[in-house]
């Protein structure tokens, strides 16, 4: 998983800086509009889409907006390839966010995103209610974005830029630099340029004070540190006298032979692939270390009154998880009814209709899917409770069918039931489910309900 703590991990290509997997977009609502999950995959497919015609969405500092456009503040950077869709932490919560890779051509902005000049970044979308799709990608300096992702700066940096043609720039074949904090690997670095290699290695004080402490035997009284010590030539004799009492190895004389040269590519890879295979043993080693105790495991051992006092710690602990989740689905049903009976307002539904609702966001367990079709199905349904009972108020409405209005006489109650059976007759039709004509419809389902029309004589 990235940490975004330490950066984003960075390759430089001829002519390309890309910075890779980082988060661009993710779930929200801003107004009216909803960017939900099945958004975010529509809008990944299209991208995907694009892809596959050849063609990438821009890349540029700042936002196109009027004021810009006339400054001619807005810069291309590059452009971005849309990758995946994965979770991540937002404000405490766990949304899908859109990944993609940046990939800058700019190399006087590719440094700046290095350094973290331009840390935040906003998509911009054209037709927010039209086909989901990401149009292209803003990087900002100072203006803070709606979507509070991780800032963009520089982790791990890989070169693969070619040396130059005509060897007056001496630029390296590979260069990598590992700036996490907390690696475990001691290796900063590595650079390559033709024949030669250089590597940049971090070791902790307490690691160098026990390299020290371990060549230094127990049994031998050594002086303490001065800054008086004989000649070069003398000091290096004596290095080289207890390498080969110990059988130990001239690591000066390693690195010597790195700095002028001396060591071949060949034999450095050889180095590089021991160090490797060290770190690899290491890690074995550590794979599988002692079983760790569970929580608490000690102090139940123990017994008496701490084995008791945990013991009560933990079940109030669990009551009180237990209790947040509850509290966290009421909160969350009252929320989602509320917002149902607003939307509902004004349809001749029941005065029991938010108990209704209540049970129905029961019985689908809290899934938002189905309490919204559930919803959106009664809003459509369901017409306006009318001002009086004549019926005359539907006249006004061009939404009211022609066929509903034919029970105007049998009041406004019967037209609204009309109006919902004729646009559930028109769904039907829509989908070939339905071959009765759509007054029969009507009439029919009238008829079940009570509301029944007179025929009217015919000659």
């Amino acid at each position: 998983m990235m940490n975004f703590a330490h950066g984003f991990r960075v390759t430089k290509t001829d002519g390309q800086t890309i910075f890779h997997h980082v988060p661009i977009f993710a779930e929200c609502a801003r107004g009216d509009l909803a960017f939900d999950g099945e958004w975010v995959a529509s809008a990944i497919e299209s991208a995907k889409q694009q892809e596959r015609d050849g063609y990438f969405p821009p890349l540029h500092i700042r936002h196109h907006e009027p004021d810009t456009a006339q400054t001619d503040a807005v810069r291309s950077a590059g452009v971005f390839r849309i990758t995946d869709a994965s979770p991540i932490s937002f404000k405490g919560k766990r949304i899908i966010a859109v990944f993609a890779d940046l990939i800058v051509t700019d190399e006087f902005i590719a440094d700046e995103l290095c350094r973290m000049k331009y840390p935040y970044r906003s998509v911009e979308i054209f037709d927010p209610e039209g086909p989901p799709k990401i149009n292209s990608l803003a990087l900002l300096d100072h203006e803070a974005p709606y979507l509070e992702l991780p800032m963009l700066f520089a982790g791990e940096v890989e070169d693969k830029r070619s040396p130059s043609p005509d060897g007056s720039v001496a630029c390296a074949n590979s260069f990598s630099i590992n700036y996490a904090s907390d690696s475990p690997n001691p290796m900063l670095g590595s650079a390559r340029s033709g024949t030669r290699a250089c590597l940049l290695f971090k070791f902790s004080d307490e690691d160098v004070m026990e390299t020290k402490t371990k060549k230094t035997p127990a049994t031998k009284a050594k002086p303490k540190a001065s800054a008086n010590f004989a000649d070069d030539s003398e000091k290096k004799d004596e290095e080289k006298m207890e390498g080969a009492e110990g059988g130990g190895l001239d690591v000066a004389a390693v690195v010597a032979a790195i700095e002028s040269g001396e060591i071949s590519v060949a034999d450095m890879d050889a180095i590089l692939l021991a160090i490797q295979s060290q770190e690899a043993a290491v890690e074995e080693e550590d794979e599988e270390p002692a079983a760790a105790p569970a929580p608490g495991a000690e102090i139940m051992k123990k017994g008496g009154k701490e084995s008791l006092n945990f013991a009560r710690l933990s079940g109030e602990v669990e009551v009180l998880k237990a209790s947040i989740k509850a509290r966290d689905v009421q909160d969350k049903r009252r929320e989602d009814v509320a917002a149902a009976m607003k939307q509902l307002e004004g349809k001749p539904l029941g005065s029991d209709l938010e108990k209704r609702l209540v049970k129905f966001h029961k019985t689908a367990g809290g899934n938002a899917e189905l309490f919204k079709e559930y919803v959106d199905t009664m809003e459509r349904m369901a017409g306006d409770i009318p001002t009086d009972s004549s019926g005359a108020a539907f006249a006004a409405q061009p939404k009211t069918p022609k066929s509903a209005m034919a029970f105007q006489a049998l009041g406004g109650e019967a037209v609204d039931k009309a109006a919902g059976f004729a646009r559930q007759w028109h769904e039907l039709k829509t989908k070939g489910n339905i071959k009765a004509s759509e007054e029969s419809h009507i009439r029919f389902n009238m008829r079940s309900l009570g509301f029944v029309l007179e025929e009217t004589a015919t000659a």
